[in-house]
C-alpha cells in the first residue's frame, strides 16, 4: 500500500477482512499515518520509501497517494515489482492513471487496473 491513508487504509483492511491477504506493506512518507496503520493493524509492515524490500514480493501494489504524484509512483516502483505483481490506484480520475501506466508501466499494461474506491 503505497500512502497509508483513509482510503488505501479502508481498502486494505477489508482485504484482511475477507482474508483475501495475509501481509499488508504499508508505505508512506509521513511517520505518523506509518505509526498509526501499524498501531490498528491496517499494515503488518511499514516503510518510508519505495524499494525492493518493500515491494519486491508483492502481488498487488495499491497506490492511494494523490493523483499528482502517480505519475512519479509508477516511476519508481517498475524496477522493484516482479513479474506477475498487479498495479492499482484509487485515484479519482482515470485518464491521469493510465497515462501514468503506458507511460512508466508499458511492458505490464495487462497487469494495470485504474480503478476507483467507490466503483
Amino acid at each position: 500500500l503505497i500512502g497509508v491513508g483513509l482510503i488505501g487504509g479502508s481498502f486494505m483492511l477489508d482485504l484482511k477482512r475477507l482474508g483475501l491477504v495475509q501481509t499488508v506493506t504499508g508505505i508512506d512518507t509521513n511517520a505518523n499515518n506509518l505509526n498509526y496503520a501499524l498501531e490498528c493493524g491496517i499494515i503488518d509492515h511499514a516503510y518510508p520509501n519505495i524499494c525492493a524490500e518493500s515491494i519486491g514480493n508483492a502481488d498487488l501494489v495499491l497506490i492511494a497517494t494523490p493523483v499528482s504524484v502517480l505519475p512519479d509512483v509508477c516511476r519508481d516502483i517498475k524496477p522493484f515489482l516482479k513479474d506477475t505483481a498487479c498495479v492499482s490506484d484509487v485515484g479519482s480520475t482515470k485518464q491521469s492513471a493510465l497515462d501514468a501506466f503506458r507511460t512508466h508501466l508499458s511492458d505490464r499494461l495487462p497487469q494495470c487496473f485504474a480503478a476507483h474506491p467507490i466503483a
